[in-house]
């Protein structure tokens, strides 16, 4: 279920799971962080009160810039007008908070339902909020070089926060802002707690597998997850909270919205400052596009060959057939000398000096034996891809992530995972949904040339 209080909650019981929209209303069930502890908004100058200007408090929210909030889609599906309350900790201070009226939601495409992930939206403020660094800031996201780094790891302690209830279908809402903490899960154990959801590459689960106790709730829905940076003096966003079986329960951790999966998303919103248009100074759609250097994508991945011989030696292996392919989509030359290649174990392998990609041209890892019929470099290390959940990233000699990706259970179903949009930055899509083959190692899904 979500994690949305409203009048649906009658229709949504705790053990289904669906989403219950964000509709709000006097008498609604709303219940929130389950085992936690009242904070004050200086430890978390980020956090906003989603809020419906009759009924008040309905969703939680973070502050990105001083004009965007990341919230849950599902807290924006079907709603009307939006009120974002900066600054406080207790709702009855409502009055004294920063308010802002929310004039544009920007939502990720593809959603569906919160199990299905995908589960973000962008809130355009009509009023800059003032950020005084103290009980209104910003928080950084958890991009793809804090994922490589390890920073959103399973076992990884997060915190959580937000307003409502303080057990599963309680009643009242409390006054003060609540926080938990939970420790990260892994992709594999939210999956077997959620056997019949495909986990998607773009979620992450938190909370305690055996014992339950802590956890977010209904009411917590679009609110932060975070975790600490690099450094360890400061935090970062790593989840927006987005849906769970019940809450709290052993064996049933909340769901997030993966922030590193939409990293992108998030970034080209905040610099075109609310609007879907490119910025001002952007050159016109007739001028040439201006140079870029050679930039490095990360365009399909192959976990499970099932009887595939993908290497093309002439033998099917379910380890040697895996593969990443790597393509150049910049305009000039992308030197990958001693780059190297990790999946969530560790690094795999590094490329040897002198590697280099024309612009347009791909290059294959595979997980073993003798590639044939490649026309770019082929390389082969013992990948090990996990079938039911994994990453791989690939980063430069000093340590610069050039691309990174994660998937879930989709990563078993005997074919690859290919860029619905090949050779841009698109969401993975399983391979026969864009041709009628299981994977296309070396060119487009078509058959085509990059």
């Amino acid at each position: 279920m979500s994690r949305t209080p409203g009048l649906l909650a009658a229709l949504c019981p705790a053990a289904l799971l669906v989403a219950c929209g964000p509709s709000v209303g006097p008498g609604g069930d709303a219940s929130e962080i389950v085992g936690g502890f009242p904070i004050g908004i200086e430890e978390a100058p980020w956090q906003i009160s989603l809020q419906d200007p009759d009924f008040g408090h309905f969703c939680g929210g973070s502050i990105m810039s001083s004009e965007f909030v990341l919230t849950a889609q599902h807290c924006t599906e079907g709603s009307g007008e939006m009120i974002v309350v900066a600054g406080i900790d207790r709702l009855s201070d409502t009055p004294n908070g920063q308010a802002a009226e929310v004039d544009k939601v920007i939502p990720f495409p593809g959603f569906t339902d919160p199990t299905a992930g995908k589960d973000v939206s962008l809130l355009h403020l009509a009023q800059p909020l003032e950020l005084d660094g103290v009980r209104t800031a910003p928080i950084a996201i958890a991009d793809a070089e804090a994922v490589a780094l390890g920073l959103t790891d399973p076992d990884v302690v997060s915190t959580v926060s937000g307003w409502g209830t303080l057990t599963e279908g309680g009643g009242q809402l409390p006054d003060e802002l609540q926080a938990v903490e939970v420790p990260i899960v892994s992709t594999e154990e939210a999956q077997a707690a959620y056997p019949d959801v495909i986990i998607t590459a773009d979620q992450i689960g938190a909370g305690i597998i055996d014992d339950g106790g802590k956890d977010s709730c209904q009411g917590d829905s679009g609110g932060p997850l975070i975790v600490p940076d690099a450094e360890g003096s400061g935090f970062l966003l790593a989840g927006v909270v987005s849906w769970g079986e019940g809450c709290a329960e052993p064996n049933a951790p909340g769901m997030y919205a993966r922030v590193s999966s939409f990293a992108d998303f998030i970034n080209d919103n905040l610099s075109r400052g609310g609007g879907t248009e490119p910025p001002p100074d952007d050159p016109p759609p007739d001028d040439p596009p201006p140079p870029r250097g050679g930039q490095l994508l990360i365009n399909e991945v192959l976990a499970d060959p099932g009887t595939g011989d993908f290497n093309g030696d002439g033998v099917a292996s379910t380890t040697e057939d895996e593969f990443i392919e790597l393509v150049n989509v910049g305009d000039d030359v992308l030197d990958l000398s001693e780059a190297t290649i990790a999946d969530g174990f560790g690094v795999r392998g590094t490329l040897p000096v002198g590697t280099e990609l024309e612009a347009g041209q791909v290059a294959l890892v595979f997980g073993g034996g003798a590639p044939t019929g490649f026309d770019g470099p082929t390389f082969t290390f013992t990948l090990g891809l996990n079938n039911d959940g994994d990453s791989v990233t690939v980063a430069a000699a000093d340590g610069t992530v050039l691309d990174q990706m994660t998937y879930g259970a989709e990563g078993g179903q005997d074919q690859s995972l290919v860029r619905s949009v090949e050779g841009e930055q698109s969401d993975f899509v399983l391979h026969t949904e864009v041709s009628s083959q299981p994977a296309s190692p070396g060119t487009r899904a078509d058959g085509t040339a990059f």
